[in-house]
């Protein structure tokens, strides 16, 4: 429900809203450059798409999300609509981030990150043969290797080393020299 309410309803009234104000004002200021520039135009009864509110609330919405629909552009040598077309592009990287930030902060996307993480750090176990030593290992495993059950598993999985280099790996694993590999550790 919450990412219902986040990305179908409040995020588009946001950017829709925005829009809107920023649209308000650079509609105001192109039509009325137009108007003075084209004067003797609009006597004859054209009309220009230059002052429909619509077109210019599609350019900025265009600038927001990053797809131009408009027919319209600026046009006008006037210094604030230069400033008003770059402030939108601002806005528009402020509302990808903040759409980023919303929906990176819902628990189900945390959860979705989790699980896939998770997932790959099985599958590298599983390949590398750290996990599930007692289940996956030699009759009689109880969760730590002895030299003897390791060279045993290490056959079993086809891992073609030669036997020194397995004994190397082998004493690696178990430094503190009890003897054994402990399925927990941390080598992996």
């Amino acid at each position: 429900m919450t990412f219902f309410v986040f990305a179908i309803i409040l995020i588009p009234l946001a950017v829709f809203s925005v829009a809107a104000f920023f649209a308000a004002l650079l509609w105001w200021i192109e039509c009325e450059a137009y108007m003075l520039d084209v004067a003797a135009d609009m006597a004859s009864g054209e009309s220009s798409k230059m002052c429909s509110y619509y077109e210019w609330w599609l350019y900025i919405i265009g600038n927001l999300v990053g797809v131009s629909v408009a027919d319209v552009t600026v046009e006008s040598k006037h210094p604030f609509s230069a400033v008003l077309d770059l402030l939108t592009s601002v806005w528009s990287l402020a509302v990808a981030g903040l759409v980023v930030g919303l929906l990176g902060s819902l628990s189900w996307v945390h959860l979705i990150a989790q699980s896939a993480d998770s997932g790959i750090t099985r599958s590298f176990e599983m390949a590398f043969g750290c996990r599930g030593v007692a289940a996956d290992g030699p009759a009689g495993a109880t969760g730590s290797l002895e030299w003897s059950q390791f060279l045993e598993l290490c056959l079993k999985k086809e891992i073609n080393l030669e036997v020194a280099h397995l004994r190397e790996l082998y004493d690696h694993a178990h430094r503190d020299e009890n003897g054994s590999i402990n399925a927990r550790w941390s080598g992996c």
